[in-house]
């Protein structure tokens, strides 16, 4: 059983609780603000604290990532993790049928261990609730994964990334190690990658350890608070030790990362247990993040702190689980694991009381990024090779020897664009070239070598008109389908672009500027560095060129205007991964054969000459 130990000494023998410490007096502290989430002034030096913006610069999560936080239940109504709620996909919301067959009934967002239902919204009805439990699992989700970037509240150490709230303590603080060990089964059965648990007790559970360890050897990560006994005279682990953080004590492998809190300046915060069960420390002494809401039930706030305790250190190394998988998703729980470790900063000399008890140090998310990416397989579309046309011919320019290479000829047909990548999962890159014979227009994929591997027909020719620009895009990573490919169709009438995308020949986005007279090359990818792909195009007003990106599903645009140039050198560009990192690059060419690669705010990379492909 679980009791509530948010004021006092937790009861012994067999209670667990929540790994939270409250202080009603200490007001937020007021930081600088600055731009977009108007909280996040307030989160600012935890996230620097371990290394967050350095982190980001890489990686900002994906929604392919599942963190299951097993506690009171979260806000899934809130403003700020709405978006980044699981949803269950195999299961059809309201038809009280078991659809995915996993003994959950409209499971859709997780399971309510506590009440046997599928609302895993925190209660806030009950007499004996705990303000402080009520909202415990609501800052827990926000911490790691509160929505980045989206003007509201603050942010989640993953900007995007699929939270599953599983309820199996109530919101008095109080839970039956039953409910928690169905709960680890239960995230472990419908995928998650990285399970958070915020929760402290005295008594081990052969059957709670044995669900952790068919979770851990699923490939999950799990990482549990360290407790907050040190104020009562009992917070060395190795002689008062808590579950389930020392589950894997004596055990030859480290599979459960055990977390303590530290103070801003990365001492141990007073109240927060040390000992070999720790594996990492993260801020917990002076935390900020989403809160449940319930105005109506006097829950005022959505977004608050300081928040105290290892309940909150937990979700920062939980977090950064997370963002490690969404950068390598070829990795699994030992990976993560040693990397997280092999990163953190030794803070003993700042603790010599607590010296090897820390574990390997805090948390450094930007230090582990770094080493995840500089050994991650670059994506099939690289910037080694150019292709371009030439009449009916296609070719290839490599950057490395300066030469260029025959692909292939397509006779008695007229080439419009092309694009390339890995579209076949071979680890080769392949050649997608958009062209026309006669009154149809085809899409032909080829290897390096001229070898065709798929061909089929597109209908265009309700949408084309005379000057057009067409390019086959969404090559890469994600593969091509003959089905699902969109095409970009550029044109320029009555002196005004106009960029449409199809899918399957229907139209589905469509963006005019009137600065553009004249089209001369778009391409489409992932420059952002979140999810979702942006058109970048050169178009020109006279002699003036610019280089524009275009958000399709924000609707928003950044432009960089380049100057006067020679409009008859071949400007062109294309994007491509030239550093490691979740964000293409953009390689222009220019005048006279001139070309750089920049990023997406136009700061250069690297430059070079040599590289015209007039032919």
């Amino acid at each position: 059983m679980f009791t509530n130990s948010s004021y006092h000494k937790l009861v012994k023998k067999s209670t667990w609780a929540l790994a939270i410490v409250v202080i009603l007096s200490l007001a937020p502290a007021a930081l600088a603000k600055i731009p977009n989430d108007p909280e996040y002034a307030q989160q600012q030096k935890m996230w620097e604290q371990v290394g967050a913006p350095t982190a980001w610069d890489y990686e900002t999560g994906s929604k392919s990532v599942v963190v299951a936080i097993i506690d009171t239940g979260a806000d899934t109504w809130h403003s700020d993790l709405g978006t980044n709620i699981w949803q269950n996909q195999y299961e059809i919301a309201g038809n009280k049928i078991d659809d995915d067959r996993n003994g959950y009934v409209d499971d859709i967002n997780g399971w309510n261990f506590i009440e046997g239902n599928n609302n895993v919204r925190t209660s806030v009805l009950e007499a004996g609730d705990d303000k402080e439990a009520v909202r415990h699992g609501t800052i827990i989700a926000g911490i790691i994964g509160a929505s980045g970037n989206n003007n509201n509240d603050g942010t989640g150490l993953n900007w995007q990334v699929r939270i599953m709230p599983l309820r199996a303590v109530d919101s008095s603080g109080s839970g039956l190690l039953s409910n928690i060990a169905l709960a680890v089964d239960y995230a472990a059965a419908n995928g998650a990658n990285v399970i958070s648990l915020s929760l402290v007790g005295n008594a081990s559970d052969d059957n709670l350890r044995q669900s952790l360890r068919r979770a851990y050897d699923k490939g999950i990560v799990i990482v549990a608070a360290g407790g907050n006994d040190q104020n009562y005279g009992e917070g060395d682990l190795d002689v008062y030790p808590e579950y389930p953080v020392c589950i894997d004590k004596g055990d030859t492998e480290n599979w459960i990362l055990g977390v303590t809190s530290v103070r801003e300046d990365n001492t141990l915060s007073g109240f927060a247990n040390y000992g070999s069960c720790i594996d990492l420390a993260a801020p917990g002494s002076k935390v900020y993040s989403t809160e449940r809401y319930a105005p109506e039930y006097n829950y005022i706030q959505e977004f608050g702190g300081p928040w105290v305790g290892t309940s909150f250190a937990t979700p920062f190394v939980a977090g950064a689980a997370a963002l490690l998988k969404a950068a390598r998703p070829d990795w699994a729980a030992p990976q993560i694991i040693s990397t997280l470790l092999a990163t953190a900063d030794n803070i003993d000399n700042l603790n010599p009381s607590f010296s090897s008890k820390l574990g390997k140090g805090r948390l450094n998310i930007g230090a582990a990024m770094k080493i995840a990416v500089a050994d991650k397989p670059l994506p099939g579309k690289t910037l080694d090779n150019i292709y371009f046309i030439t009449g009916n011919s296609i070719g290839r320019y490599n950057l490395n020897d300066n030469q260029k290479y025959l692909v292939s000829k397509i006779n008695e047909a007229k080439l419009i664009s092309l694009d390339y990548g890995d579209v076949n999962a071979d680890n080769q890159e392949e050649v997608v070239v958009l062209f026309k014979r006669g009154s149809y227009y085809y899409v032909r994929i080829l290897s390096q070598t001229g070898k065709m591997w798929r061909e089929w027909a597109v209908n265009l020719n309700d949408y084309l008109k005379t000057g057009s620009q067409i390019k086959k895009l969404s090559v890469g990573e994600s593969g091509v389908s003959q089905n699902t490919d969109d095409i970009v169709v550029g044109q320029i009438i009555k002196k005004k672009l106009t960029l449409s995308i199809f899918n399957d020949n229907q139209k589905i986005y469509s963006w005019q500027e009137k600065n553009i007279s004249s089209l001369s090359s778009v391409d489409l990818g992932n420059v952002w560095g979140e999810e979702g792909e942006q058109i970048v195009l050169l178009g020109s007003q006279g002699n003036k060129i610019k280089q524009i990106i275009i958000d399709p599903e924000s609707k928003s645009f950044w432009q960089d205007d380049l100057g006067v140039v020679n409009k008859k050198s071949p400007w062109r560009i294309w994007l491509g991964q030239i550093n490691h990192g979740n964000a293409l690059e953009i390689l222009r060419l220019g005048d006279n054969g001139k070309w750089s690669v920049t990023d997406r705010r136009g700061a250069p990379l690297t430059t070079g000459q040599g590289a015209n492909l007039a032919l």
